[in-house]
Parts: structure tokens; sequence; C-alpha cells
């Protein structure tokens, strides 16, 4: 019974292998019974009989050459189930909420149409924004945060054509060719690139900026844009400023759930 505590506060021997599943996962490699015995500051005749256990249920295996231990086919099961059952979405809506609350600026989700990118949350800040997008508002590609998310983030292979498209669709402001203003815009990305964040200004009103930051999914593949938008005047849109850094935390919380590792 000394394994067992209160209902209120669970059983310790299940927390205490949910704390070694934790120290494998945190490594993302096989690891040696000494390493885990380290880490979990655990003796490591202890750490074993836990591991054994873990074997049995194959939340846990064991190289029958080095004996390292990694996660087992019924953990890839588990994560497969919860990938299946999660909504990106839905995972979105609290922290795109949390992050209207925190920071006083609206925010919103968008995925990337037949027409564009199209806003498909919208979550909004205590202070006032001159500017209201709602659900199914088709954003610009290259002059909309959320666009330029979109274009910086997906895999060249699929952004390039999109932008070519667009450039093909607009008329330009100078005597540059398709080309030209091509390499024009991949400069720019670069620079979000960097950063894992696009800004713009002015899109909708001189007064108006925007952040946006991926979201990816299991397949690291950007699956959404979440995008901060706010007045000029209370809204810093540096990348590395605290908005943009508050809002890449709440989409790469959004990541992870989806399955995703850097």
């Amino acid at each position: 019974m000394g394994e067992i505590t209160s209902e209120k506060h669970g059983i310790r021997a299940v927390e205490t292998a949910g704390r070694l599943l934790r120290i494998l996962a945190a490594n993302r490699k096989a690891m040696a019974l000494s390493e885990i015995s380290l880490q979990a500051n655990m003796p490591r005749a202890q750490v074993y009989r836990y591991l054994v256990s873990l074997r049995r249920l194959e939340l846990v295996t064991q190289d029958p050459v080095s004996g390292n231990y990694e996660f087992g086919p019924f953990a890839s099961d588990i994560g497969l189930l919860r990938l299946a059952r999660l909504d990106a979405v839905e995972a979105a809506t609290l922290p795109l909420q949390q992050f209207a609350e925190e920071t006083g600026h609206s925010v919103q989700l968008t995925v990337l149409g037949s027409h564009g990118p199209t806003v498909i949350r919208w979550a909004q800040g205590a202070l006032p924004i001159a500017v209201n997008l709602r659900w199914g508002h088709v954003l610009p590609l290259l002059n909309s945060a959320s666009g330029r998310a979109f274009v910086a983030f997906l895999p060249r292979s699929l952004s390039d054509n999109l932008i070519r498209a667009e450039l093909a669709k607009s008329e330009p402001k100078d005597k540059k060719t398709i080309a030209e203003r091509f390499e024009d815009v991949q400069k720019m990305l670069e620079e979000f690139r960097s950063k894992g964040i696009t800004h713009v200004r002015g899109t909708f009103s001189p007064m108006i900026y925007a952040l946006s930051a991926p979201i990816y999914d299991a397949t690291g593949i950007m699956k959404l844009a979440m995008t901060a938008v706010g007045n000029a005047d209370v809204f810093d849109d540096s990348l590395d400023g605290p908005i943009a850094r508050a809002l890449k935390k709440k989409s790469e919380i959004v990541s992870r759930l989806l399955g995703y590792v850097p």
C-alpha cells in the first residue's frame, strides 16, 4: 500500500513511470539504464523494475545488442491514436483565446484555402481595433501577414508556384519582370524564415499592423497560420518583440499538440 496515495493525488507509481517515459521522450533517442537513472535521480535497480513493467506493456522496448531503452509499439499506437482524434482547429482554439486575453490584441486562425488564406477563427482582444475580419474572409497572399506566413514556411516546391501565380495576377508598380519581382519576394521571405514569423503593415488600413506565425502538423508541413492584428500606436510588429514572442509561443504549443517535432 506504500505506493498508493489518496484518490485526490493519484497513484505515485504511475506518475513515476510517466516521468521515466517523459525522460525518454525529451531525449528523443534510445537511452542506457544508467542515463535514465541519472536523469530521473533514482536508483538503477528501481528504474530497472519500472522498465520491466513498461516493457511488458510494450510502452518501452530494449535493444537486444546495446541494452538501451526506447519507446515501444504501444507507445506509438497511443501517439497515432491521439493525432488521429485531434482536430487542428480545435487544438488551436484555446491558445488563440489565451493569446487575446493575455496580450489584449485580437488574433485569428487562417487556413490556405482554394481562393487564398482564409480566416476560420477570430478571438477579440480587449484593445480596440479598426478592422473586423470574420470567418470566411479571404486575405491577399503576398500583402497579408497570414499569406506571407504560408509562402514563407510551406515547402518551396509549393510556395514558389503560389508566389509566381500571385505575381502574374497583379499589376506591377514598376517595370520589373515577374522573375525580378519573384526574387524581391524571396529576399523578403528569407528574413521571415530566419525569424520564424512574418509581419505586414497597412494592408487593410494604414494604421493596422499584423504578425503571423506558422502552425505545423506531425509531418512537418505548415497547416495553419496564427495571426495577431492591432492598431499601429499600440501594436509592436517587430519580428523579435514581445508580441511576436508571445504569438510564436502559442503557435508552437499547437504544433506540439499536433505531433510536430522541430
